[in-house]
């Protein structure tokens, strides 16, 4: 048996739209058929509003285009440090053309400091950028709260990529004042190249080119969309969530939960430090029984890397390169999750005297 919790780097495509795939046949009102589907996912008023893409790193580099398409005079954005890498390299690349980046800062949870992000925005603030949820570590970002703080204080773009929270919570953009809204097929069981961007109304026609997107990749987004629009399916895979966690501790009292007192937990996703330990080993020892998870950190035999959205939390070296991170979907089943307890608890026991 394969046990795969690695989802929040990607999900495999879903068996129902594998199946409905070999059947497949174009009709004529399929782009519109899929575009609502999507819509509904995260609750956008008009269909239209979804413009597909070939990924969400595309959509993400569409959003900070259509800003300065329709305002090329303002040279300021403002993004959080724990953004996606795809939206760190295209803030560094414009960043190389004249644009002037503000990281905002976030605390030990992962949230950002209002006063800062406030006094961050300028009038020629082009757009503000924050990513719904931060898959890596697992935590989210309120991103209705950041809204008003833009739209109170500026006329900037408001962006948030939501590639990581979709299909994981209830989304309802119509109620929130956000411009620009990015979207990922694999990250809710939809193939590879194809993702989504929702783009408020008004700003639509910027994208009446056609970007010529496979139409089966289309089919399968709003398939994908279908599918994870199921609310009792997000809560039965906290509930799963929870049931690991509570089977961790019992079996490796000294395992240390990464963020568990915070209220913005992604649901899906749980990360658990061995203090001193190497995670590469765990992770090597639980790929050899079929179990597949994620580190904190690319370990080789010469060095050890940390994302910058990790350097970016300030957390004790000793601790990032100990964790694992668990990240479940809507396939995931009970029978799984007690598996890989029994599993990991076995490995981190043999383990115990292997450092980093």
């Amino acid at each position: 048996m394969k046990i795969y919790l690695d989802n929040n780097s990607s999900t495999p495509l879903a068996p129902e739209i594998v199946h409905a795939l070999r059947h497949f046949k174009p009709e004529k009102s399929l782009v519109q058929d899929a575009q609502k589907s999507v819509a509904e996912l995260i609750g956008a008023q008009h269909e239209e509003e979804i413009i597909f893409t070939r990924s969400g790193s595309q959509s993400n580099l569409l959003a900070f285009l259509t800003a300065i398409n329709f305002a090329p005079q303002k040279k300021h954005i403002v993004a959080s440090s724990i953004e996606h890498e795809s939206s760190i390299r295209i803030l560094q690349k414009l960043s190389r053309i004249g644009f002037e980046i503000t990281f905002v800062e976030v605390d030990k949870d992962g949230l950002p400091d209002m006063h800062k992000l406030k006094n961050s925005i300028r009038k020629d603030t082009l757009i503000v950028s924050f990513t719904a949820a931060n898959g890596e570590l697992g935590i989210l970002t309120p991103f209705e709260k950041i809204c008003h703080v833009v739209k109170d204080t500026s006329e900037a773009f408001f962006h948030v990529d939501g590639a990581m929270m979709v299909g994981k919570l209830p989304l309802n953009i119509k109620h929130t004042n956000v411009d620009l809204f990015t979207i990922s097929g694999q990250k809710i069981h939809a193939p590879t190249g194809i993702g989504a961007l929702y783009v408020r109304k008004q700003y639509v026609p910027f994208f009446q080119k056609s970007r010529k997107i496979p139409p089966q990749k289309i089919f399968a987004l709003g398939y994908a969309a279908n599918l994870s629009n199921d609310r009792n399916s997000m809560i039965r895979i906290k509930r799963l969530r929870d049931r690991l966690e509570r089977q961790i501790l019992m079996q490796i009292p000294y395992a240390k939960i990464l963020f568990a007192n915070a209220s913005n937990r992604l649901p899906n996703t749980l990360l658990v430090s061995f203090p001193d330990m190497n995670g590469e080993v765990i992770l090597s020892a639980l790929a050899d029984k079929n179990i597949f998870v994620a580190t904190l950190s690319v370990c080789n035999s010469q060095s050890h890397k940390l994302s910058s959205q990790i350097m970016s939390m300030n957390l004790p070296y000793n601790q990032v390169m100990g964790t694992l991170r668990f990240s479940l979907s809507r396939y995931n089943t009970e029978q799984e999750i007690d598996i890989t307890s029994q599993c990991l608890a076995h490995v981190v026991r043999k383990f115990t005297h292997v450092c980093p």
